[in-house]
């Protein structure tokens, strides 16, 4: 059984209306990424990341995502517990240090590997679906309670570091 899942968003959801995913537009780096991605995705996953829905089992991790995210937009951060169609949970961090690596395949792959099928202890997880639904508004987390968050995040950015160092 999943953990409560939550999805952060700046938009205003439907509670109890299932949202099915699209093919979100990428940039180019992005794209590169997901591609890679793709091609060592297991057949248990039926769909890409750009594909999925995302949710998280901790609502202060999405909101700091989201935050990341959206830098400069001024728009309020809401906050839904949901429920998801059969998904998948998986090393978040691993996509960004995945980046650096696009021209090495073979610690390319491994991360791809570990991300797919995490062998190693991480603190911050994804959880991808095509189908969700919000059944609940949770409040906003204030900005101290964050940084318990980011820390967890460089937790598992020193852990990538290790295993492949850039």
């Amino acid at each position: 059984m999943n953990p409560p899942l939550y999805h952060a968003t700046m938009a205003v959801l439907d509670l109890q209306q299932e949202m099915q995913s699209h093919i979100r537009s990428l940039t180019e780096l992005q794209a590169r990424v997901d591609s890679a991605f793709n091609q060592l995705r297991p057949n248990t996953i039926p769909f890409s990341r750009s594909a999925a829905l995302f949710a998280g089992d901790n609502p202060f991790f999405c909101a700091n995502y989201l935050v990341l995210e959206a830098r400069n937009s001024d728009k309020p951060i809401y906050i839904y517990r949901v429920d998801m169609t059969q998904p998948s949970k998986h090393p978040m961090y691993l996509i960004n240090h995945a980046k650096h690596f696009l021209e090495d395949n073979v610690k390319l792959t491994q991360i791809i590997q570990e991300y797919w099928k995490p062998t190693y202890c991480w603190e911050c997880w994804e959880y991808l679906s095509r189908a969700m639904t919000p059944i609940a508004i949770e409040p906003t987390p204030d900005p101290t309670t964050l940084l318990g968050i980011k820390k967890k995040y460089s937790d598992d950015s020193s852990r990538a570091m290790k295993l492949w160092p850039i």
